[in-house]
């Protein structure tokens, strides 16, 4: 897992001139940018182990989750008027991927007792199959603030 992220903050009158002159804040402006990113691989097996010769279907899984969100906050202490703004994408994202690969696997090992528990080269096939939908599922939501 890892977090981008950024933020400013601008007061007005500028930070040296209130600690200088003692005076007190106007305003302040908070800018900010936050983006995690997890990314978690799978993998799940069922089979038979037969000491000599595993068998059985696999599937690893790749999840990947990626949600940037920025905004910025205004605040005027004088007046005690404050607005806030929150950024989203002007374009479509994928904020969730998830991909999976099944196959089947086998392996076979050598028939004496120090090698029980030792397995050989496994070999992996890829299960080919069809899409269960021709277009990604799309959800569409609109927040209004």
């Amino acid at each position: 897992m890892t977090v981008n992220y950024f933020g400013r903050i601008y007061a007005h009158p500028p930070l040296y001139e209130m600690l200088r002159k003692k005076l007190p804040p106007n305003g302040l402006l908070v800018e900010g940018a936050l983006t995690p990113r997890l990314a978690v691989k799978m993998t799940g097996k069922i089979g038979v182990d037969a000491v000599i010769l595993k068998t059985g279907v696999a599937i690893d899984a790749n999840v990947n989750i990626n949600a940037p969100i920025n905004g910025q906050l205004k605040v005027d202490i004088s007046n005690r008027i404050y607005h806030a703004k929150i950024n989203t994408p002007s374009q479509d994202r994928k904020l969730v991927v998830l991909q999976t690969k099944p196959y089947t696997f086998r392996s076979e090992g050598d028939v004496n007792i120090s090698s029980i528990g030792n397995v050989g080269n496994e070999v992996k096939k890829s299960i080919k199959g069809q899409l269960i939908k021709r277009k990604p599922l799309i959800v569409r939501n609109r927040f209004d603030i």
